[in-house]
């Protein structure tokens, strides 16, 4: 027997839905409220008896006129089953005005007065089910399909919205680091910039854009070497993350260039395939910039140390010169003056030549401590004489000022000692 229209838009319609969508058994205890579009007394109450005896529990709200559909429609009704021909409209009218309230609520025809063609036509349009008012067999599984489908649809919509809502906080969070997003696909070569992405770039927004195309905004001293790492994660055949710096192509020589880091992920299908890469692009300029300044500061810091050290040592050179010629002619006088007193003022200039030669030394000493050169020059040499030298150097300061200065070697057992003599001045006098 031939199938109707209407059975076969149902068929149609079902092969859609997915698993999860297929009525399921009606939830008994659960009350309803049901708004009954009916002008017959009668087919009214047949259609409550019915729907009591299949075990549908509900609140009605019983409509004859427009005005009074129009007034009753609110969110509470779960339900609108509606006869077709009315005093003063019909349901193709109740349902405009359904749809023009905003509400989502599934909507029923129960007519004998209706056509299949027009049926149809208001079932194309999102009303949930169209049954003749002499076979209500149909009608509990269409009202259970029809609450499921709603219930999936607001389901569905809560699942857009949250999904809306995580892609805005995404889009947000992107927005405030300044990055931009790019996608490429292997197999269609298709390759997709955020607006960010474009900006950074300079390309246009709402064209296709190339690979080749995004290739000639990079610096041709860098384009390589994008291209060559791209290529070398394809040959790889594995997922992996991955980061390459280049220059954006610049008009004129002289000014700074745009540094772009260009992070991802390469993605492979079951075959270890290459099929994706996804990433973000972030505008590094003032990083490259200020890694150029850092560069440039230790190059100076680097010369000025050298200019300095190389100042200290001609410094060094031209003081030992004199200071040698005077500490070599006051030993001379020291050795053949025969008045005592001369004798006495010859060793303070020996001491004290001797004392500015070390502190020569030290700075030297400091010069060669900041470069990371400074060595150790160990020779056995006698502690006593060392000491000896401190009293005679610091005891002529010390009677000057009424201090009492005095080293006592009568314990000192260690006479001789293997190290650095000059460091080891260095510390006794300090």
């Amino acid at each position: 027997m031939a199938k109707s229209q209407i059975e076969c838009f149902f068929l149609t319609r079902r092969k859609v839905l997915p698993l999860s969508a297929q009525p399921s058994e009606f939830p008994h205890g659960k009350k309803l409220s049901i708004m009954i579009v009916e002008d017959n007394h009668f087919d009214r109450e047949n259609l409550i008896r019915f729907l009591t005896n299949e075990g549908i529990t509900a609140d009605y709200t019983h409509v004859v006129h427009r005005k009074d559909f129009k007034d009753h429609l609110s969110p509470s009704i779960d339900l609108i089953i509606c006869d077709h021909k009315l005093p003063d409209f019909d349901s193709f009218i109740a349902f405009d005005l359904l749809e023009n309230s905003g509400l989502d609520i599934p909507f029923i025809i129960v007519s004998g007065a209706i056509s299949e063609d027009r049926a149809v036509q208001v079932l194309k349009r999102g009303a949930a089910d169209f049954l003749p008012k002499h076979s209500l067999s149909r009608l509990t599984s269409s009202i259970r399909e029809a609450l499921q489908n709603k219930q999936l649809k607001l389901e569905n919509n809560r699942s857009a919205s949250e999904l809306r809502a995580a892609q805005e906080s995404l889009q947000l969070a992107i927005n405030s680091t300044q990055l931009g997003t790019w996608d490429y696909s292997t197999p269609g070569k298709r390759l997709s910039l955020s607006n960010r992405g474009r900006e950074l770039h300079g390309l246009p927004e709402g064209k296709d854009i190339t690979p080749s195309y995004f290739l000639h905004s990079i610096d041709k001293r860098d384009r390589r070497s994008l291209v060559q790492r791209i290529r070398s994660l394809i040959r790889g055949g594995e997922a992996k993350t991955f980061r390459v710096n280049y220059r954006l192509k610049h008009d004129f020589p002289d000014e700074h260039p745009t540094w772009v880091s260009l992070r991802g992920k390469a993605y492979v299908d079951s075959s270890n395939r290459f099929e994706r890469f996804s990433g973000v692009l972030m505008d590094i300029s003032e990083t490259k910039w200020l890694e150029e300044q850092l560069r440039s500061s230790v190059l100076f810091a680097e010369k000025a140390n050298s200019a300095k050290s190389m100042f200290l040592a001609n410094m060094s050179h031209e003081i030992r010169t004199p200071l040698g010629a005077m500490i070599g002619f006051a030993e001379i006088l020291e050795r053949e003056c025969e008045e005592a007193e001369n004798q006495v003022f010859a060793g303070s200039i020996i001491r004290n030549g001797k004392k500015l030669l070390r502190i020569v030394d030290e700075i030297l000493d400091l010069s060669k401590i900041e470069k990371g050169k400074l060595e150790l020059e160990y020779r056995e040499f006698s502690l006593l004489d060392i000491l000896k030298d401190l009293k005679e150097n610091f005891l002529p300061s010390a009677q000057s000022k009424n201090v009492e200065f005095n080293i006592d070697f009568s314990e000192l057992t260690c006479r001789k000692v293997f190290t650095d003599e000059g460091r080891l001045v260095q510390i006794l006098t300090n």
